[in-house]
């Protein structure tokens, strides 16, 4: 299984992205901290990263993860 991580703040479309891969029996970890957030160049939330590479925000990650 692929290592998932959730950069979120607990906002209405993070806690939707939180909510489809839950669904979707997909585990992640879930990182809050806004200081990483910041370090990595974070403008946005949710953002993922997908094997400590693949980043990509709300709609890349939906549409990567086979949709609503």
């Amino acid at each position: 299984m692929k290592k998932i991580i959730v950069y979120t703040t607990g906002c209405p479309l993070c806690i939707a992205l939180e909510n489809i891969l839950k669904q979707k029996n997909i585990e992640f970890e879930k990182i809050t901290d806004t200081e990483v957030m910041i370090a990595k160049g974070f403008q946005n939330v949710p953002m993922v990263e997908v094997e400590g590479e693949e980043i990509m925000n709300f709609k890349a990650a939906v549409k990567y993860f086979g949709g609503l």
